[in-house]
């Protein structure tokens, strides 16, 4: 599995340029159900300030052109090397999933590794998510929506004992996703001052 791994993993990153993603010690996760709005902000974030971003979703694409199964072992290995690597560069990393069901792992990674966890909460109702699910997917979507009350448990469980560290709500999605920026661009550049003082 070691070959498949690494042609995956050479695949989704052929370009990137690792020595350009902002340095410091900052793993950036989100806390919302798929159709919440996860991938458009973490682009968002990922183009202003330059970070990599890992996206699940992608990486199976990958896969899938790479004429490989889903395989859910494989996937996560590939997900940690791009972590193992970016964390030995001193990189910000962007997890573009939802932290909802791992957040004990990743919060436990984050500590071992000395970085700064941060959780992004979006809201969205169910209807919107129904829509949004429907509108991107049309072929798979009625697989999703089956799936759609368990996320919802799930991520209501999780919000119930977690508070994020922002909170970007639908009905002030931009206005949110605005200030969100701002209060990472100075967390981030402190970060990144802290890394390369090191």
């Amino acid at each position: 599995m070691d070959q498949e791994v690494l042609k995956v993993f050479s695949e989704y990153t052929k370009n990137w340029d690792w020595d350009a993603f902002r340095k410091g010690k900052v793993l950036i996760s989100f806390s919302a159900i798929p159709g919440a709005g996860k991938t458009t902000v973490a682009k968002q974030l990922a183009e202003r300030f330059n970070l990599a971003r890992i996206n699940k979703d992608e990486i199976h694409d990958v896969m899938v052109r790479l004429s490989q199964a889903h395989n859910e072992d494989l996937l996560k290995e590939v997900v940690q090397m791009i972590v193992n690597r970016l964390s030995s560069l001193g990189k910000v990393i962007l997890q573009d999933s939802s932290v909802d069901r791992k957040y004990d792992q990743m919060a436990a990674w984050a500590e071992k590794a000395e970085y700064k966890f941060i959780v992004i909460h979006i809201e969205a109702t169910k209807e919107t998510l129904q829509e949004r699910i429907q509108a991107r997917n049309k072929e798979g979507a009625s697989e999703y929506l089956k799936e759609l009350p368990r996320w919802w448990d799930e991520h209501q469980t999780f919000i119930t004992m977690h508070k994020p560290d922002f909170l970007i709500q639908e009905d002030n999605f931009d206005a949110d996703v605005q200030g969100l920026i701002q209060s990472l661009n100075s967390s981030l550049s402190l970060s990144s001052d802290s890394a390369e003082s090191r």
